[in-house]
């Protein structure tokens, strides 16, 4: 007595490819082509040409909502311009570390020995403070609070170092 789960699985199945286009993109040959359309039934000619035009529309309609959306291909997007005020704070604590390290009160990165050059301290201290000036209308409270301890900080070990 054969099982029906017994029967299904001595079933065999044939696959039929009937896409027009290889794996790789290129168009398969006509003669392919028209044996798939063979299989498929009888297609008027017209209408082939009609929904390949249609394929063709429609790709080329979405190839530009894409390039619409996201540039041409290969066109990078255009890079955001810096906003000066971010760039001036980010600057500023630059110049705050490079005073440290020439007062000789923090490392330089890849240093064993401490550096002092106090002219160079005292530009970066001054340059710190003349950006501060800059931001100062841009700042918050909680920024302002903090910059002006960070230069006070800054100006007092200068002159501790100095003497």
């Amino acid at each position: 007595m054969v099982l029906a789960d017994e029967k299904e699985q001595e079933k065999s199945y044939e696959v039929k490819d009937k896409r027009r286009v290889n794996p790789d993109g290129t168009l398969k040959e006509e003669a392919e082509a028209q044996g798939v359309a063979e299989e498929g039934g009888a297609r008027n000619p017209a209408e082939e040409i009609n929904t390949e035009a249609q394929g063709e529309q429609a790709a080329a309609a979405e190839a530009h909502a894409y390039e619409h959306e996201h540039g041409a291909p290969g066109e990078q997007p255009p890079i955001p311009l810096p906003d000066m005020y971010s760039t001036l704070q980010i600057l500023a604590w630059e110049f705050a570390e490079i005073a440290w390290i020439y007062m000789g009160l923090h490392l330089a990165p890849g240093h064993k020995e401490a550096v002092k050059d106090l002219e160079q301290a005292k530009l970066a201290i001054d340059t710190l403070v003349f950006i501060s000036d800059k931001l100062h209308s841009k700042m918050s409270d909680e920024d302002r609070r903090a910059t002006r301890a960070l230069i006070s900080d800054l100006q007092l070990n200068f002159v501790r170092q100095s003497q």
